[in-house]
């Protein structure tokens, strides 16, 4: 069984990082942060995904050492940015583009040693340090950093491994020997789930019907976004059809049929829990 982590999306977690490129040498944070904050701004250099202008800290000294809980936080909203980045520096009253506190502070973000592949040491599963919001403890890994890119053939996988624990999460990394509470590797692997940029709502790319294995999947389950409250007797009829324990706990209002036309009335993903998935369609 391949295990997840259901990562806290506060606001700490998501505050902005900056992606920086290659440098001659790692920058040596200060043991504490400066009194004056840093600020995010604009450079010259373009995301290639959305054409908009990249952020860089203007004093990255001001920020100091991240350590402790705050590590792994910090480590998993670099990740968030780049799979192969980690948390080298932190400051609580970091701003933004604005000129304003970001809620939680800023981290400052840098190349991992083992770049965007799998650390020789695995993340293990550990007690998280806070419990759930129903009041039970929950797992965490202990060094997300350890992480690696998701493989293109597991990113389907993953994200339905990520789905399962909460709909506005996808699978941003993978290691292939991630141990469980018992420090044994857990079959399959483990991914890093974090929360999608979209949140909840559905990607703007539909997902599509496709062929796999003799029968039908969706090829881009993270396109999925909550199920409509109104939608949720429908969605929950239609995967009623694919079998008696199975409910609707994703919907794409555009979700292509496995010719690539609109399938009317939207698609539902459809699961059973713990861990099997299938689909439905209106």
């Amino acid at each position: 069984m391949t295990k997840l982590f259901r990562f806290s999306t506060g606001p700490l977690a998501l505050s902005l990082v900056a992606l920086l490129g290659g440098c001659a040498s790692v920058p040596m944070m200060a043991e504490k942060p400066d009194a004056t904050p840093p600020k995010l701004v604009q450079t010259d250099k373009k995301d290639p995904e959305t054409g908009r202008a990249l952020l860089d800290w203007d004093r990255p000294g001001a920020f100091g050492k991240v350590a402790g809980d705050l590590k792994a936080v910090g480590d998993g909203a670099c990740m968030a940015a780049r799979v192969d980045l980690e948390a080298l520096g932190y400051h609580p009253d970091a701003r933004n583009d604005k000129g304003e506190a970001m809620p939680g502070g800023g981290f400052y973000c840098y190349p991992k040693p083992n770049g965007d592949k799998p650390d020789a040491v695995a993340p293990r599963l550990v007690p998280a340090a806070s419990k759930g919001a129903d009041g039970k403890q929950v797992l965490a890994w202990d060094r997300p950093g350890a992480f690696g890119k998701v493989p293109e053939a597991l990113q389907a996988k993953g994200d339905v491994a990520c789905m399962l624990a909460s709909i506005e999460l996808e699978a941003i990394a993978y290691h292939p020997t991630a141990a469980g509470p018992d420090g044994e590797p857990l079959p399959g692997g483990g991914f890093y789930c974090f929360r999608k940029k979209v949140g909840d709502k559905p990607a703007e790319t539909a997902p599509h019907l496709t062929r796999s294995n003799g029968g039908l999947a969706w090829d881009r389950p993270a396109a999925f976004g909550a199920v409509p409250q109104a939608l949720q007797p429908r969605g929950d009829a239609v995967c009623a059809n694919v079998g008696r324990t199975y409910h609707a706990i994703g919907y794409h209002p555009q979700a292509l049929d496995e010719k690539g036309q609109p399938i009317p009335g939207g698609g539902y993903f459809c699961a059973i829990k713990p861990n099997v998935s299938r689909v439905a369609r209106a």
